[in-house]
């Protein structure tokens, strides 16, 4: 068969573009949830501007409900949950899991570091 003209259901588990689709839709999906009044998603991390450093003026959960966390809490529930979400995709698609861990990690922390500097350069 000719794999340009490939069923659109070819891949749904087994490529990049298909688990990004999957992922996004769960988190949309755990988003939606909080129209009911359940917040699934107030622990995510999210940056916030500031002068002087501090975790807490640094990083703080999304939902109010979540608001008593630490910081680095939110942050460390931010990391787990993603890591085992994208680390599911990548085991479907037959990665070396210890190996993208690896990579996601550094990932996760340069793309947070990155983030964080960006809002804390608007003030």
């Amino acid at each position: 068969m000719n794999p340009v003209n490939r069923h659109w259901t070819s891949g749904m588990l087994s490529t990049e573009d298909w688990w990004a689709v999957w992922l996004g839709l769960v988190m949309f999906a755990a988003g939606l949830v909080s129209i009911i009044g359940v917040d699934l998603v107030g622990w995510m991390a999210r940056p916030s501007t500031w002068a002087e450093f501090s975790w807490a003026s640094a990083l703080q959960p999304a939902g109010d409900a979540y608001a008593d966390w630490h910081p680095l809490a939110s942050l460390a529930m931010t990391y787990a949950v993603f890591t085992v979400l994208t680390t599911l995709g990548a085991a479907a698609m037959g990665m070396n899991v210890r190996r993208f861990i690896g990579g996601w990690t550094i990932l996760f922390l340069l793309t947070w570091a990155a983030w964080d500097q960006s809002v804390t350069r608007r003030i």
